[in-house]
């Protein structure tokens, strides 16, 4: 049978990658989102054909659904689960310190 080992500080450093995440999320994939909805970029930038008036409409309505439904909502997303993991660490640290004291205080009594 194997035996888990969940420690404070491995959970720590993962809230952490985490926060990383939630904090490059925003700039990584917002910056993949406007550069594949800029209707200049797909030759509809002009503006001249109906086409390109269609095009670039959608695009803009693209960009934004992107980064309001995906792009926020993931590095909102990733923050939250990373405030989770540290409160989970910091309630584990106080919860092993409490037993710590507990433990010692017996052992002084026996």
């Amino acid at each position: 049978m194997s035996e888990m080992v969940w420690n404070p500080k491995a959970w720590q450093g993962a809230a952490d990658a985490f926060d990383k995440a939630a904090s490059g999320a925003s700039g990584a994939l917002g910056s993949t989102v406007s550069g594949t909805t800029d209707p200049a970029a797909c030759g509809a930038g002009s503006g001249y054909a109906t086409v390109d008036g269609a095009v670039s409409v959608m695009l803009t309505v693209f960009n934004q659904i992107m980064m309001d439904n995906v792009v926020t909502t993931l590095r909102d997303g990733l923050a939250s689960e990373s405030g989770a993991m540290e409160a989970t660490a910091k309630s584990l640290r106080e919860t092993e310190q409490a037993n710590t004291e507990r433990a010692r205080a017996i052992g002084d009594q026996l």
